[in-house]
Protein backbone atom coordinates (compact mmCIF):
# COMPACT_ATOMS: atom_id res chain seq x y z
CA UNK A 1 0.00 0.00 0.00
CA UNK A 2 1.07 3.61 -1.00
CA UNK A 3 0.98 6.20 1.43
CA UNK A 4 -0.53 9.43 1.03
CA UNK A 5 -0.63 12.83 2.63
CA UNK A 6 -2.74 15.22 2.09
CA UNK A 7 -2.12 19.15 3.52
CA UNK A 8 -4.70 22.02 3.41
CA UNK A 9 -3.81 25.50 3.32
CA UNK A 10 -7.13 27.07 4.79
CA UNK A 11 -8.38 30.31 4.03
CA UNK A 12 -11.79 31.97 4.67
CA UNK A 13 -13.84 30.39 1.73
CA UNK A 14 -11.63 27.71 0.37
CA UNK A 15 -8.79 25.43 1.18
CA UNK A 16 -6.21 24.68 -0.86
CA UNK A 17 -5.25 20.66 -1.02
CA UNK A 18 -1.76 19.20 -2.06
CA UNK A 19 -1.02 15.83 -1.96
CA UNK A 20 2.15 14.01 -1.14
CA UNK A 21 2.45 10.23 -2.87
CA UNK A 22 5.30 8.19 -3.90
CA UNK A 23 8.01 11.08 -2.76
CA UNK A 24 6.06 13.82 -4.72
CA UNK A 25 3.89 16.66 -4.18
CA UNK A 26 0.76 17.19 -6.17
CA UNK A 27 -1.39 20.68 -6.30
CA UNK A 28 -4.99 19.07 -6.22
CA UNK A 29 -6.86 21.89 -6.28
CA UNK A 30 -9.26 23.67 -4.08
CA UNK A 31 -11.99 22.52 -2.07
CA UNK A 32 -15.02 25.07 -0.56
CA UNK A 33 -14.30 25.92 3.19
CA UNK A 34 -17.74 25.32 3.76
CA UNK A 35 -19.29 22.27 6.01
CA UNK A 36 -20.38 20.86 2.93
CA UNK A 37 -17.24 21.20 0.83
CA UNK A 38 -15.00 19.90 3.90
CA UNK A 39 -17.81 16.94 3.85
CA UNK A 40 -17.38 15.72 0.48
CA UNK A 41 -13.92 15.87 0.83
CA UNK A 42 -13.91 13.95 4.25
CA UNK A 43 -15.72 10.75 1.83
CA UNK A 44 -13.15 10.67 -0.72
CA UNK A 45 -10.47 9.97 1.73
CA UNK A 46 -9.45 6.62 1.95
CA UNK A 47 -9.42 5.24 5.37
CA UNK A 48 -5.37 5.22 5.44
CA UNK A 49 -5.12 8.96 3.96
CA UNK A 50 -3.21 11.11 6.32
CA UNK A 51 -4.40 15.08 6.59
CA UNK A 52 -2.80 17.41 7.99
CA UNK A 53 -4.30 21.24 8.55
CA UNK A 54 -2.69 24.33 8.88
CA UNK A 55 -3.18 25.34 12.86
CA UNK A 56 -4.41 29.04 12.30
CA UNK A 57 -7.31 30.69 13.64
CA UNK A 58 -9.09 29.57 10.27
CA UNK A 59 -9.37 26.34 10.77
CA UNK A 60 -10.63 26.12 14.64
CA UNK A 61 -13.98 25.37 13.52
CA UNK A 62 -12.96 23.08 10.67
CA UNK A 63 -10.25 20.57 12.15
CA UNK A 64 -12.29 18.02 13.45
CA UNK A 65 -14.44 17.26 10.04
CA UNK A 66 -12.25 16.09 7.89
CA UNK A 67 -11.37 13.24 10.65
CA UNK A 68 -13.45 10.95 11.98
CA UNK A 69 -14.30 7.30 14.26
CA UNK A 70 -11.42 5.29 13.57
CA UNK A 71 -9.34 7.69 11.56
CA UNK A 72 -5.96 8.93 12.37
CA UNK A 73 -5.90 12.27 14.12
CA UNK A 74 -9.47 13.09 13.45
CA UNK A 75 -9.63 13.97 16.93
CA UNK A 76 -6.82 16.30 16.81
CA UNK A 77 -6.53 20.17 18.24
CA UNK A 78 -5.36 22.91 15.98
CA UNK A 79 -1.34 22.44 16.77
CA UNK A 80 -1.53 18.87 18.53
CA UNK A 81 0.59 16.58 17.09
CA UNK A 82 -0.49 12.96 16.34
CA UNK A 83 2.77 11.76 17.52
CA UNK A 84 2.06 13.02 21.12
CA UNK A 85 -0.31 10.13 21.28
Amino acid sequence: MTRRCIGLDVHREFAQVAIWQDGHVRRAGRIAATPEGLRLFADSLAPTDEVAIEATCNTHAIAKLPGGAGRAGGDLEPAEDARDR
